[in-house]
């Protein structure tokens, strides 16, 4: 339903209203502005995700533009397809895609909880660190701790910690404090 040749802000906002209708035939939830700008941001965030899917497994850079103008994935529209291969192409679609892995290397902070929400760190940290409760709610800096450091992530075979991403946020707690 959504074109896959356009960029979010570029849909007509018709065709977003279609796409809440849509919603609200199959989900029954509480009919509001707040509801309405949230399931409008799922969906955004759904169909990111279905593009960004679409280019790992249909697309290889090293393969010429006739052949994924040839082998359209089953689900997509041929135009739309055409369309998005020949961006990703083209030259202002590779220095877009550079200028992203770029920004993304700049990170300092990478989050290191993979599908686990902040409401359940939340939830686990009073079992984990007990002594982290600070007047009434628990302290910024260990969910940050939590949430941005190879503690979570089991799997790695050498954690790599980031203590020097923290120092401004401990910082300014210890500034709060005083």
């Amino acid at each position: 339903m959504a074109p896959i040749n356009l960029r979010w802000k570029d849909i007509p906002d018709a065709l977003k209203e279609m796409m809440l209708e849509v919603v609200e035939a199959k989900f029954s939830y509480p009919r509001s502005q707040t509801m309405t700008k949230w399931v409008l941001r799922s969906i955004k965030s759904k169909w990111r995700n279905w593009k960004s899917n679409l280019r790992v497994v249909h697309y290889d850079g090293s393969k010429p533009l006739s052949y994924h103008l040839s082998h359209v994935p089953e689900r997509v529209d041929k135009n739309q397809w055409s369309t998005l291969v020949s961006f990703w192409n083209s030259d202002a679609g590779q220095k877009t895609c550079k200028t992203n892995q770029i920004n993304r290397s700049k990170q300092k902070m990478p989050h290191t909880l993979g599908k686990k929400s902040y409401a359940t760190v939340i939830d686990e940290i009073p079992v984990e660190f007990p002594n982290v409760f600070v007047g009434d709610g628990i302290n910024s800096l260990e969910i940050a701790e939590t949430c941005f450091s190879c503690k979570c992530l089991c799997s790695l075979e050498s954690p790599v910690e980031f203590p020097n991403a923290l120092d401004p946020m401990q910082n300014c707690l210890l500034l709060t404090l005083v």
